[in-house]
């Protein structure tokens, strides 16, 4: 019994892809255009112009299959058996981990509660009529200066996750048509553009943030301490996360709760927006208000799936089976 030869595959060229009707279509321009050297001019007209379409449609096909890809992903949904917790104001329940509430904790000793009060009288500040627009990385020592600036100046703002390849700390304001890059730059403008009068507050109280060598050290040990969770996309993330509502995160950067649901909305690349609530904050009445609550952090408002909740473990929880990919 003889045995066939397996066939080898040859190296088959490639081929834009076009139409037989386009093909034929071509083959008549072909054959009517001119001889000589205005014909061979006129070809390559019409060479180049051939080659465009099929690259036209390489990229429809492209974009196709994304669509389709993502197309092919299940709704964001509210994750079987999910029941909203109690709210249990500064008490740690059975789900926190204790070594997530230390190192958060030793985090806010180090950057000594900076972002823990409002700055001065900002009944008197100006305050910004369109949202800013930040991009963040949670782990950039940078990007947590200008996380801690704004919550001293009680802003509400959208964070768009940024990772590694991508700029960061940068910030858009819509109300200036500015987009501005670098901590420094930007801490400069929003302490000018929407910051109270000078003669309200002690320039001391800025001194954890504006002294940039100490700021950047204790900022970067405060994310090493924790393992700079936020630091990348997590690797089962949904891809389509970042087109999603953003949701609202009621919260102050040196809270120890908030640290993890801040990571975790991070590291999943999930837009939120940060709905600032330090101490003095008029956001603390809007959120009693807004939920017939005693105030707490962190607390979450999701557009995606109607959840809105507190405590922070079971958060983390909730976003990690929510928009990752099961």
């Amino acid at each position: 019994m003889t045995q066939t030869k397996p066939q080898t595959q040859t190296n088959i060229p490639f081929r834009r892809p076009e139409s037989r009707n386009l093909q034929r279509l071509t083959t008549r321009v072909d054959k009517s255009l001119p001889t000589g050297r205005d014909g061979q001019h006129v070809r390559k007209l019409a060479n180049m112009a051939r080659n465009a379409v099929g690259v036209v449609v390489l990229c429809l096909f492209a974009v196709t299959i994304t669509c389709s890809g993502l197309a092919a992903l299940p709704k964001v949904e509210i994750p079987k058996g999910f029941v909203a917790p109690e709210p249990q104001p500064l008490q740690i329940n059975e789900k926190t981990d204790r070594t997530e509430l230390l190192t958060g904790t030793v985090g806010l000793g180090l950057r000594l509660a900076t972002s823990a009060f409002v700055l001065g009288c900002l009944a008197e500040a100006p305050r910004p009529e369109r949202m800013l627009t930040f991009y963040d990385n949670d782990s950039s020592s940078g990007c947590r200066r200008v996380r801690e600036m704004m919550n001293l100046l009680d802003l509400t703002y959208l964070t768009i996750p940024t990772f590694e390849g991508s700029s960061f700390p940068v910030l858009e304001d819509p109300n200036t048509g500015q987009q501005i890059a670098g901590d420094d730059a930007i801490i400069e403008h929003i302490v000018d553009a929407y910051g109270p009068p000078k003669e309200s507050y002690d320039e001391r109280a800025l001194w954890p943030i504006k002294f940039r060598q100490f700021a950047i050290v204790t900022s970067w040990l405060a994310s090493a301490i924790r393992g700079s969770p936020g630091a990348k996309r997590q690797s089962n993330a949904r891809p389509d996360n970042g087109s999603m509502r953003p949701i609202e995160l009621w919260a102050y950067e040196c809270s120890p709760f908030v640290k993890p649901v801040k990571e975790k909305l991070s590291s999943l690349g999930i837009p939120h927006t940060v709905v600032s609530c330090s101490r003095g904050s008029s956001n603390r009445d809007r959120m009693v208000e807004k939920t017939g609550r005693t105030f707490q952090v962190p607390y979450i408002v999701d557009p995606n799936t109607g959840v809105d909740m507190y405590e922070s473990a079971e958060i983390v929880e909730y976003l990690d089976k929510a928009y990752t990919v099961q």
